[in-house]
């Protein structure tokens, strides 16, 4: 007698960005992007920063100021991720966008607004990129040199630590051209 397979797992997150599953507060949520098709542009992220086979959140955010989403923790594939404003299955550019913050895993970070709703995509970086992960929301209290009215002061020459973890990002993207790209900026 042969044995049927075991049907593979629900995916965590909709196929559809117009079905986008609800989620809210900060915390983890699983992903699952294993029978999952491509729904919205493949090139979301830009060139180098593409999204297939995802699964899309309708996040509510509880607190305005910055937050943090990645899927560095765990994830069992090359992700790419990407934040829309609400009615983001009707805009091809999203609010913020990462591929290959934490290795292969992304992390983005933007300015929510309390009780706004954002489109959150979770996908693989191409074709055959798909798996488990774990989304991970949180605040972020801040950095003081985060914004150009904000730096900080220094002179001379040496050498001047910075750390960029909690930064957001401040000013174009293509700063310093298109082959240039700045993100996570402090000042």
């Amino acid at each position: 007698v042969a044995l049927a397979a075991a049907a593979p797992a629900a995916a965590q997150g909709a196929d559809l960005c117009i079905f986008a599953q609800p989620i809210t507060g900060t915390g983890t949520f699983s992903v699952d992007t294993s029978l999952s098709a491509t729904d919205g542009p493949a090139n979301a992220c830009g060139e180098n920063g593409q999204i297939h086979n995802d699964v899309w959140f309708r996040w509510t955010s509880p607190v305005s100021g910055p937050v943090q989403m990645d899927t560095c923790a765990a994830a069992d594939f090359d992700t790419t991720m990407a934040v829309y404003p609400n009615e983001g299955c009707a805009v091809a550019v999203p609010l913020v966008c990462n591929d290959d913050q934490c290795g292969l895993r992304s992390r983005l970070a933007f300015t929510a607004i309390s009780g706004v709703d954002y489109r959150i995509r979770v996908g693989g970086y191409d074709d055959v990129a798909r798996g488990t992960a774990t989304l991970t929301i949180g605040t972020i209290f801040g950095v003081p040199n985060d914004t150009c009215a904000s730096p900080v002061s220094i002179s001379g020459f040496g050498v001047f630590p910075t750390d960029t973890t909690h930064a957001l990002t401040e000013g174009a993207l293509d700063g310093c051209g298109s082959g240039g790209q700045i993100h996570r900026d402090v000042w």
